[in-house]
């Protein structure tokens, strides 16, 4: 069997209100801690960008300047840019994520945090107003009786004291009358509308902040998703890096901007040592000195 939820309106009791408030004051506290994490989030982000490109444009640019002796096929050359070409798509990607945060996370939440807090306010300010109101209904009623009382005891000294004494027992008569309807109203209509409009901004806040985070927690699996197909795709090209095909392709481009020439034939019979001196004839072996 279904239970009935419990509601803002099951806690009309006054013990309750200080509690009531801090709970809603918590809710609001947290939309704006959520606000400023976006937003610390979203500068961490720019900066990580804007420094990750900048370096990375900086030094590709020098590597591919003063480091390619000749330009040819190199398949670790390419793996290497496709390094780099997917962090800077990474750069790009935070520099995106930073404005949505701040557009659909950050101003959205700190928007409603200050009109709901307004809300709040105007709610609690009435409520304490109303709640005013009825302790000095108290207070009349409390007075009204005291003079109720003190002309009762002077009401047999004459007529006009017992005058003075109906007078004051009709008024304290209408005084809980008047107090009593308006209490009940406030019991039974103002405060439970009251009460329900403050679970109504708490609610307000919560399906709020529950909607941003998601869509944080939605906008980051989808840049994982992608970054990871990405750099699954940069794996394939570091995979496929072949250094002797390189050497070939370098080889291969030299020679067709300068041809080379034969190599140098070794031809042993042709090969001697000649001595400078005209007598002394080298001999070809280790000779031990005899002493």
């Amino acid at each position: 069997m279904a239970t009935t939820r419990l509601s803002y309106r099951d806690a009309s009791h006054p013990s309750f209100n200080e509690t009531i408030k801090a709970h809603n004051a918590r809710t609001l506290k947290l939309v704006r801690m959520v606000a400023e994490f976006a937003q610390t989030v979203s500068s961490a982000q720019e900066q990580f960008a804007l420094q990750i490109c900048t370096m990375l444009k900086m030094s590709t640019i020098v590597f591919v300047v003063d480091f390619r002796p000749i330009s040819c096929q190199d398949s670790l050359l390419a793996a290497w840019e496709c390094i780099v070409q997917e962090t800077l798509v990474d750069g790009q990607s935070q520099a995106e994520s930073a404005s949505l945060l701040v557009k659909n996370i950050a101003s959205p939440l700190l928007e409603i945090a200050s009109y709901k807090k307004s809300q709040t306010k105007k709610l609690l300010s009435f409520r304490e107003a109303f709640e005013y109101h009825l302790d000095e209904a108290k207070d009349r009623i409390q007075k009204v009786y005291m003079d109720t009382f003190q002309t009762y005891n002077n009401k047999q000294s004459s007529k006009p004291s017992h005058a003075a004494y109906l007078n004051a027992h009709n008024d304290y008569v209408l005084q809980i009358r008047s107090s009593n309807s308006l209490l009940r109203e406030y019991t039974t209509t103002a405060l439970p509308l009251l009460l329900e409009e403050l679970e109504e901004i708490h609610i307000d806040l919560s399906n709020t902040l529950s909607a941003a985070l998601e869509s944080y927690a939605i906008s980051r699996h989808s840049q994982a998703g992608e970054q990871s197909h990405r750099y699954s795709g940069a794996a394939k090209v570091c995979k496929r890096v072949d250094p002797t095909l390189d050497v070939h392709d370098f080889l291969d481009a030299m020679q067709q901007q300068e041809p080379f020439s034969k190599p140098f034939a070794y031809n042993q019979q042709s090969f001697s040592i000649v001595s400078p001196h005209p007598v002394y004839r080298v001999q070809r072996k280790i000779v031990m000195d005899p002493r």
